[in-house]
């Protein structure tokens, strides 16, 4: 999905509206 807006040059809405159960935890793990 990520790569996929980069490759087409759009935005994609923020993860935690994806999918609400995201955590500050969760979203430590992605950022690696």
């Amino acid at each position: 999905m990520l790569y996929a807006a980069l490759r087409g040059r759009h935005t994609v809405a923020p993860l935690i509206e994806q999918d609400p159960s995201l955590t500050i935890d969760h979203a430590y793990a992605i950022s690696l």
